[in-house]
This record gives structure tokens, sequence and C-alpha cells, in this order.
């Protein structure tokens, strides 16, 4: 059977929202579901340590540091690898002299905005956990006096220390506030259910997404017969198959339109002009 082609010209941030059509029962939803959850926060704010450009710059840099461990092997980022969502994916973290920890290593993705640090919640907040696996013997096994005496020979980290936290200088105190603002920037990113939250009731992915805010819109309820708004039944290759073009949606080039191809209820992207697959 013939299939019908369907050419959604879209733009970011100018598609139909599908809450429009929200029906009673998914906005008492939404309203029941926020007395219980928020999305997530951009960064994980704390009023005795207020987030800075500075001092994220220099967390940053400390983070990736391994001369805050005693071998100089042995960074933050050893452990809660960011290229690896935060974490070092082994049963059990290795440390100094190849010491294996008891531990595995929780990732830091999302860290900061837990009640509690460690596996047994012994520490309140990054800024009280950050020096912890400083001085571990099984991890980076740095006493702190002797960490700070080394920082404060490194002239860049002096003049980043007093930019960071003006009067304040490399301390120990300062040591643990700059690692944890880098961290409490280190957030996971908007996922569909914050989305949700957020108020956007179509929020499953890009394909279910579009086909949601199109029946919102009433222009898909008959796909063989119905045209409606910038929807036209067009076979745009000849090939009989569903299409929908995206054009700056979600593609990685805003000036190259992407083919959603639906053929026998299975989609795939098209991305050499429209041609199925």
């Amino acid at each position: 059977m013939k299939k019908l082609a369907l050419f959604i010209a879209l733009f970011t941030g100018t598609g139909i929202a599908a809450a429009e059509k929200a029906t009673k029962e998914d906005t008492e939803l939404l309203k029941l579901a926020k007395q219980y959850f928020k999305p997530l926060p951009k960064v994980a704010e704390n009023p005795e340590n207020p987030i800075t450009p500075e001092k994220v710059k220099l967390g940053k840099m400390l983070y990736y540091d391994p001369r805050l461990s005693k071998s100089g092997l042995i960074s933050c980022n050893t452990c809660h690898n960011l290229a690896r969502y935060g974490v070092d994916n082994l049963p059990t973290s290795i440390g100094h002299r190849w010491a294996i920890g008891p531990r595995n290593a929780p990732t830091v993705y999302n860290a900061a905005i837990h009640i509690a640090q460690f596996w047994d919640g012994r520490a309140k907040d990054v800024e009280e956990q950050a020096l912890g696996p400083m001085q571990a013997d099984v991890e980076m096994n740095m006493p702190l006096d002797e960490l700070i005496a080394k920082l404060n020979k490194i002239k860049a980290y002096v003049k980043l220390f007093e930019e960071a936290y003006p009067g304040e200088g490399l301390t120990k105190e300062t040591l643990a506030k700059a690692v944890a603002s880098f961290e409490r920037t280190i957030v996971s990113g908007i996922s569909p259910f914050d989305r949700y939250i957020q108020g956007d009731l179509c929020f499953n992915n890009p394909v279910s997404e579009l086909f949601c805010c199109l029946r919102n819109n009433n222009a898909v309820s008959d796909r063989h017969k119905r045209k409606n708004n910038n929807i036209s039944d067009n076979d745009l290759d000849g090939d009989g198959n569903l299409e929908v073009v995206l054009t700056n949606l979600y593609a990685n080039d805003a000036s190259q339109p992407q083919i959603l191809v639906l053929d026998n209820d299975q989609f795939h992207w098209d991305y050499e002009g429209g041609k199925g697959k």
C-alpha cells in the first residue's frame, strides 16, 4: 500500500507545544508530580560557597591535577573520570602504590545535590568531602600540610587562589571550596523527566516527541488523508515511504534538513536528502 509523505518544516523553538492540547488528566498529574519532584538545577549552589567563574576555573584545574597526590600520578579524575560518566568502571578503585580500595567510586555527576557524601554519609557536602580522598592512604595519600606547602610554591595556583578567594589565599579551606565549586557544576543535564516537570507533556524522544506534537495538533489523525497547517502529503522521492523533513530541529548542521523515514512502522534517519535506505 502506497504510503504518503508528510513535509514538515519545523525550526528550533517554533514547534507546536504539546501542552496546548493537554487533557485535564495530564495537567492534574503534572501538578501532582511537581509536589514531589523538581528539575535538576544547572549548578548545585551553596550559599556558603557561592559559584563564580574564578572558583570553577580553579577547581577544574585542581580536579585534573595529579600533583594533589603523593605519587604525582592520581587526580580526582582518576577515580571519577568525567569521560566515563564520573566513575572509573572498576569494582573498587586503585589508589596509591596500586592499593585496592574497599569501596566502589560513586559518580561525581549530581553528587553535589545529594544530602550527604561518601557511601556512609559521613560528609555533609562536597566541600567537606573534597579533602578526604587526598589524605586517604589507599587513595591519593597526600598529607594536607604537605600539599598546601607544595601548591603554595606554584605561582599560577597562588595567583588563581587569590583571584577566586581574595584575601583568603591558598589554605585547606579554600582548596576544598575550589574543588567543590567545580563539582557543583557537574550536573547531568536536562533529562526528559526534567522537561516534563518543567511543563513539557511530550518528553519521550525526538521521534515520539514529534508525533506527539502532531497528534496534539490534530495533524496526523489520518496520515493518508489529512492536511493541516504546514503538513502536505507529498512523496518526496517517490519510494512510497512516509517521510518527515526536520529542518534545524535536531540537526548538528542547522543548514541541512534531516529526513525521518517511516517504513513499515520502523523509523530511521536519512542524512542524504531523503532517499529511503
